[in-house]
């Protein structure tokens, strides 16, 4: 018993893990499962275990409090109250921002429930607005570039800061940073309308049920009434389309319907171009990807050559 305990303990510890990973997974994918999950947990802890994130409404609950602090922050670093500590104070309130930003950016992607995703999505369209409006902050901007810093440490942080500073326009002229300050908001809000509208132009294809030949029965009887079968453009069935359907010219039309948009995301995305074009050349740049490569490893959008052999 002593030494075959130890590989029963060992598989149902294995056992219980994968359970465990399945049951996170499903709970992402189904509505029906998070709907199941969430009503055995008889006190709400809140999401990421927040206990503003308990219901829709806690985003706005979470986001005032934290823009409320980052206020008062702003306000005594401004006033001159902690030129000491400005560096470190300022890398606290960016953690204090993302905190919101960051946790409301996977949320509205990621959660199952629409009320969630929807709320989420505003709170971030409201923190990242706030933000912007701090990378436009003139007093903010010349403390930190008069700013002493104490350790090399402190010194990377106040060149990174001064980096997204400049990013944000502020060594432009008034006028032309106005200029920037206005393309920057709107493309953040078509950013937002277009990531939130990312279904195909039509809902379903219309196919014979001897194009989905390689579709395993079950799945062919959810889409199919007689010899048509009507398949949705998006979701699990679309995808199994693509990997399992014998014949290439139904991939293809399928391909071709769920990465066609509406033509009103297009006009969107040519929008969101135009802008980024403009915001390009008022920061001297040739091409968008060349100002924002410009600071990353890559450096530049060019085609980068193979080290010789």
């Amino acid at each position: 018993m002593s030494t075959s305990a130890p590989q029963v303990l060992y598989r149902t510890q294995k056992s219980e893990k994968l359970y465990d990973d399945q049951l996170l997974r499903d709970v992402f994918n189904s509505n029906e499962v998070w709907g199941s999950f969430n009503r055995t947990k008889a006190m709400p802890t809140g999401l990421f275990m927040n206990p503003d994130l308990t219901h829709p409404g806690g985003f706005k609950v979470f986001s005032e409090r934290t823009l409320d602090r980052a206020q008062r922050l702003v306000e005594e670093i401004s006033a001159g109250k902690r030129q000491e500590t400005i560096i470190k104070d300022i890398d606290r309130l960016s953690d204090l921002l993302c905190s919101v930003s960051d946790l409301t950016a996977f949320i509205r992607t990621a959660h199952p429930n629409k009320r969630f995703a929807q709320q989420a999505n505003e709170t971030f369209s409201n923190v990242v607005d706030y933000m912007n409006g701090l990378n436009q902050h003139e007093k903010l901007y010349e403390l930190v570039a008069q700013a002493t810093a104490s350790s090399s440490e402190e010194k990377a942080v106040q060149q990174g800061l001064l980096h997204d500073f400049e990013q944000s326009g502020m060594s432009l002229p008034r006028e032309a940073r106005e200029q920037f300050v206005s393309l920057s908001s709107e493309a953040i809000d078509l950013e937002n309308r277009f990531s939130s509208n990312t279904t195909p132009a039509e809902p379903f294809l219309d196919l014979n049920v001897d194009d989905l030949q390689g579709l395993p029965q079950w799945d062919l009887r959810e889409v199919a009434a007689g010899r048509n079968a009507r398949v949705p453009t998006s979701g699990l069935i679309a995808q199994k389309v693509l990997t399992l359907a014998e014949r290439e010219s139904t991939r293809r039309r399928l391909w071709e319907a769920m990465n066609t948009g509406r033509r009103n995301q297009v006009h969107i995305l040519e929008r969101l171009l135009q802008i980024r074009a403009e915001l390009a050349s008022l920061t001297k740049h040739k091409t968008y990807a060349e100002a924002k490569l410009s600071d990353k490893m890559a450096k530049t959008p060019g085609i980068i050559h193979s080290w010789p052999c």
